[in-house]
């Protein structure tokens, strides 16, 4: 059964990423590097806001899945949305107050702005029912639905663009209108599978709470390491620069495709067997099967950094060709970033959701501040060497700290007798 999950939620995750990577040789012969620069901003904006409206929700609600039974998880997912609505509402107010300021930072007006907050709402409904599934072990219905607001956004972006001659607003306006549907239709899938029962719960509420603010930290020094790079070269070499980032960083986001099919079959794994009181073969199949995504992970790695060299000239046009020593880079740092999940998990059922902020978040500042010197001097490349020397360190500290939360026997695992 593991094996086939994690072969069908591979197998769908590639689907639904190949279709806006197919789309690039053809999006970027309409496009602009200066256009897909403004659209880096306007989904850097969005993953902005969303560490402060969705407060990690969906992770809260799969470190309950075991833990309670389906109807008071439906009372929990009623409850999280509740308070997601809460958080919505205070960034609208906080958008009305410093659009002005915002807008001079990222080259978007006050309506995209507006826009963006709705677009990471409905984002979170759609990404509980997701989650789900994935708890569930369920790929199919998981990789069908997801498919499939990809290839409507992808078409309305197409239409828009190819057939109405619009620039990057074509492809945002495909973004928005996609995303608030299948948020609608996901709602409804909730409450008609017993994920959604309306009833007001404090308590849930205080542990939602409890679980995602902590998070916030954690998200924004995510944000920074992911996100936070397009803001400082767009400050530093425009947007023209920014889109080259951009398109290298969609391109090098393969191997993190790959990684997240790989370790959608590992949560599930992990959080049963930690619900149980762990025999010391129970941790060793653990550390084999986690030794042996390390493996695949930087095998993959590998095979996709010199597959780019040949097939780089066919993948972006003629203006986009500079940036393929930077998506070799970006492939690296997602190397780091497939190991970093791999051991990450274990913070999160634990609930241990300060510790790991608190660490990542200083990761993150030290980032900012490298990459903000080495894209000063070496360019839109330094981006790519900030994000391979962050993500080794956040890495190694985060499976140390991992071990000390709950100890596994990572390099010894072949002792058979070790309690």
């Amino acid at each position: 059964m593991i094996i086939k999950n994690s072969i069908f939620f591979v197998f769908f995750e590639i689907l639904n990423k190949a279709v806006p990577f197919m789309l690039l040789p053809i999006l970027t012969r309409y496009l602009t590097p200066d256009d897909y620069g403004i659209i880096a901003s306007f989904t850097a904006l969005i993953s902005f806001i969303a560490i402060f409206v969705g407060l990690s929700g969906h992770g809260a609600i799969d470190s309950n899945f075991f833990r309670l039974e389906k109807s008071k998880l439906g009372i929990y997912i009623a409850n999280v949305l509740i308070v997601l609505l809460f958080t919505t509402f205070i960034t609208l107010l906080i958008i009305l107050f410093f659009h002005e300021r915002i807008e001079s930072k990222l080259i978007l007006s006050f309506e995209w702005q507006i826009l963006a907050t709705f677009v990471v709402f409905a984002q979170f409904v759609t990404l509980i029912n997701l989650s789900l599934w994935v708890i569930e072990q369920k790929p199919l219905p998981y990789g069908i639905y997801q498919f499939l607001q990809t290839v409507t956004i992808s078409l309305i972006s197409i239409t828009l663009i190819i057939g109405f001659s619009y620039d990057w607003q074509g492809q945002a306006i495909a973004m928005i209108i996609g995303t608030l549907v299948f948020s609608f239709v996901s709602l409804i899938l909730l409450y008609k599978r017993g994920y959604f029962n309306l009833k007001i719960h404090k308590e849930y509420m205080k542990d939602f709470l409890k679980f995602g603010l902590p998070m916030i930290p954690h998200q924004l020094g995510g944000w920074l390491r992911s996100q936070g790079d397009k803001i400082i070269i767009i400050s530093l070499l425009g947007t023209s620069a920014t889109g080259l980032f951009a398109v290298g960083f969609q391109i090098g986001v393969i191997m993190s495709v790959l990684i997240n099919s790989l370790t959608k079959a590992l949560y599930p794994i992990l959080f049963r067997y930690l619900a149980q009181n762990l025999r010391i073969e129970d941790k060793n199949k653990l550390i084999l099967f986690s030794y042996g995504l390390f493996f695949g992970i930087i095998f993959l790695g590998i095979v996709l950094i010199f597959l780019l060299r040949l097939l780089y000239p066919y993948l972006v046009g003629s203006e986009f060709q500079d940036s393929l020593y930077l998506t070799q880079l970006i492939v690296i740092s997602f190397i780091f970033e497939g190991l970093y999940v791999c051991v990450v998990g274990y913070l999160f059922y634990f609930k241990q959701t300060a510790k790991l902020a608190k660490m990542t978040f200083s990761i993150s500042i030290v980032h900012i501040i490298m990459s903000f010197i080495l894209i000063k001097y070496f360019g839109v490349i330094g981006a790519g060497y900030a994000l391979i020397i962050s993500g080794l360190v956040q890495f190694v500290l985060i499976w140390h700290l991992s071990n000390k939360i709950y100890p596994m026997p990572w390099f010894s695992f072949w002792r058979k007798n070790e309690i």
